[in-house]
């Protein structure tokens, strides 16, 4: 595991999709550090709870933008209709 802190709890973050929708969504970004593979990983606060998942980050800063759990429930709901 890596340990980091929470720097912006809530930033918007906006994707755009290969049909030309886009979609801004609320992120959380941490002091995390963030490795090639670690995309997906879970965001677990200090109780233990987990409050996202990693999206990705820039390494050299050493920020990582994590989705909140929210918005991942909703794009599964949102893609399971497709």
């Amino acid at each position: 595991p890596r340990f980091g802190h929470i720097i912006v709890p809530i930033s918007n973050v906006c994707i755009t999709y290969l049909d030309g929708s886009k979609k801004c969504e609320e992120a959380i970004i941490s002091s995390n550090l963030v490795y090639p593979g670690n995309s997906g990983s879970p965001l677990v606060n200090m109780q233990g709870k987990m409050v996202g998942l990693v999206y990705g980050g820039n390494f050299s800063a050493s920020l990582a933008i994590s989705v909140q759990l929210k918005n991942v429930k909703e794009a599964l709901e949102y893609a399971s209709k497709k």
